[in-house]
């Protein structure tokens, strides 16, 4: 069925904290920027982007060793986002 309203304003929520996985434990922690900072700058991981979930990702070992998943919010995310909500809405 058509919409046959149109909405002035549509709401987005960005969240602006990371998800880090703790993969051998099953845990995950949500992460702020100063987290986030703070690891890239002990662990000096690598950044990647992962299309499907249009995120960039890095992996890392924690201080024991345990690999870990973070995923962390970044303007091209926030972009894409954007970009696909534009391609949801009706009357765009």
């Amino acid at each position: 069925m058509p919409c046959r309203h149109t909405a002035a304003r549509v709401l987005l929520n960005l969240n602006f904290y990371g998800t880090d996985f703790q993969l051998a434990a099953g845990k995950i922690e949500h992460m702020t920027g100063t987290g986030y900072e703070a690891v890239v700058a002990a662990r000096r991981p690598a950044v990647t982007w992962d299309a499907g979930d249009a995120e960039h990702v890095t992996e890392y070992r924690d201080e024991d060793g345990a690999p870990r998943v973070l995923y962390y919010p970044s303007a091209r995310s926030i972009q894409a986002r954007g970009r696909g909500l534009q391609q949801q809405l009706p009357w765009t």
